[in-house]
């Protein structure tokens, strides 16, 4: 297995270090040993990856993506028979040990998880499911046991190509999950699904606008019981893809639904319930710079306050989530050549400024990470690795300290 290294700049400190411990005794980043930090490295053949994380609730770290079962000889000659990707979940200690891994596909199809809601019975996951003989997508769900094994799925289609990054429990016994599709034409519809503990649809709802693409990326209970839905509303005309919110009835009946001018938005990673209405956590660009941005708004759904941060060296925001310190971790990746990412993590504190970044970097491999969650006094991050001059491709799973470190492998 390689030794993944990792490169550190403490903003503020002055500091530009090769490898924390290089960084001395005066450095503040330390671990301390409270926190137990991990890199695992999990491979299965030629492209794997880790799309999602979340935490079971006995405490355990889940997490789901993608395993190509394809393998490679040394002479880099594909076998006559290749299986389809398939979609994979994992149950780790807090440690990184293994518990269960469960992977399921059909014929002709290429799955990956990209959603975890833990359940008082397991989970339920969200798997996007690709045709392999032709253009289309369907989202599949499915009922998983706190032993790994596999019960009832339920597989529903928005549109020509379908995706739903988000699932949440409800108070009422069901569970939500939120997406969109794309037509054939290249416009988006936002999609929400309401399915009972069975798996049977409650209700589906397709909201289209003309000469748009609307997604939603996120979803939340309120106390009220109400939902509310995150998401980007883009014109075709302009190009300019704003913060959208729509508030629902467990019904599935809208109560509002507000834009929020962003015009470079990318997504919306994250929101939570304030005193006064709304907090959001996304990325995207003022049409110069990209960076990261915190937005306040009211129970309409009417912006109050922003706070936004730039990073100059150019990189990409995959996922990000609130902090239960009142900021938020972000992850993604950097370019270092043209050739080459590094992984990116990044805490803002509660005002939405920078209070580190890390680089995890390793000579000629690209490194990228897909999902974070705050966890247990530190973050777990999740995406894949892959050597310049390699074709296979390495699932990876890292578990820092609060500040961001890897004390151990």
């Amino acid at each position: 297995m390689r030794r993944l290294f990792l490169f550190v700049l403490v903003c503020g400190a002055a500091c530009f270090c090769m490898l924390a411990a290089s960084c001395g005794d005066d450095d503040p980043v330390s671990s301390g040993g409270a926190t137990p930090t991990f890199t695992r490295q999990l491979d299965f053949g030629e492209y794997d990856t880790y799309y999602s994380v979340s935490r079971a609730r006995d405490g355990a770290i889940l997490v789901g993506g993608q395993a190509d079962l394809l393998e490679i000889d040394s002479s880099g000659a594909t076998p006559d028979t290749t299986e389809n990707p398939q979609a994979i979940l994992i149950k780790y200690t807090s440690d990184g040990d293994t518990l269960w891994s469960a992977m399921w596909g059909m014929t002709d199809w290429s799955e990956s998880v990209v959603a975890i809601e833990p359940t008082d019975i397991g989970l339920l996951t969200s798997s996007q499911k690709t045709s392999m003989l032709g253009p289309g997508s369907n989202v599949l769900f499915q009922q998983v046991f706190s032993d790994g094994s596999v019960g009832w799925d339920a597989e529903v289609d928005f549109s020509q190509f379908d995706y739903a990054p988000d699932i949440t429990a409800t108070s009422d016994g069901n569970y939500v999950a939120v997406g969109f599709g794309i037509s054939m034409g290249g416009y988006g519809e936002m999609g929400i699904v309401k399915l009972d503990p069975s798996g049977s649809v409650v209700w589906q709802k397709e909201i289209l606008y003309l000469d748009t693409t609307t997604t939603a990326t996120n979803v939340l209970e309120l106390p009220d019981s109400t939902l509310l839905v995150a998401g980007t509303f883009e014109s075709s005309a302009n190009h300019d893809r704003n913060l959208y919110l729509r508030r629902m009835r467990a019904d599935g009946d809208s109560l509002f639904a507000a834009m929020i001018p962003m015009s470079g938005l990318n997504k919306v990673h994250d929101f939570q319930v304030t005193d006064d209405g709304f907090r959001l956590l996304g990325d995207g660009s003022d049409g110069i710079r990209y960076g990261t941005f915190i937005i306040n708004t009211d129970t309409a759904g009417v912006m109050l306050t922003a706070q936004y941060w730039f990073r100059d060296v150019p990189f990409g925001i995959s996922d990000g989530r609130f902090t239960s310190d009142g900021g938020a971790v972000l992850c993604g990746y950097y370019n270092k050549s043209g050739y080459e990412d590094g992984g990116l993590l990044i805490k803002l504190d509660a005002a939405g400024e920078l209070e580190w970044e890390r680089e995890f970097d390793e000579l000629q491999t690209t490194i990228r990470f897909y999902a974070v969650m705050d966890y247990s006094g530190g973050y777990v991050v999740v995406g894949d690795i892959k050597p310049l001059l390699e074709d296979n491709q390495d699932m990876l799973l890292i578990r820092t300290d609060s500040r961001g470190m890897v004390t151990e492998n």
